[in-house]
């Protein structure tokens, strides 16, 4: 009896390894399949972050465009004002000197 008994203990025994063995295995098989979902996902989270990165890069620039131009069409317009002040300038300038020179030639006369 105490052999057969002692067959039993040793047969349950091996059992018992061979499962913990079989479940250690399919937790090790698990594990990775996590870590490799982790992985992908963190590949995925990369890639999305690097195409807002460029987005909010492309935003930026688009931006900074627009302002450049704005700044331009600022600048033309404050030019073509100071070219119309000059003009007027000249004008009145030229009216001056012709009534000035009608003043000499009527001074001349009389």
């Amino acid at each position: 009896l105490d052999a057969e008994q002692e067959k039993a203990r040793e047969a349950a025994a091996k059992q018992k390894k061979e499962a913990a063995a079989k479940k250690a295995e399919e937790m090790r098989a698990h594990a990775q399949g996590l870590a490799t979902m982790v992985n992908e996902t963190a590949a995925a989270t990369s890639v999305h972050l690097d195409a807002e990165q460029e987005a909010a890069r492309a935003a930026a620039a688009q931006k900074k465009a627009e302002e450049a131009e704005k700044k331009a069409k600022d600048i033309k317009e404050h030019a073509q004002a100071l070219a119309s002040l000059v003009n007027e300038s000249e004008a009145v300038t030229d009216m001056a000197l012709s009534q000035e020179v009608e003043e000499a030639r009527a001074a001349l006369r009389d």
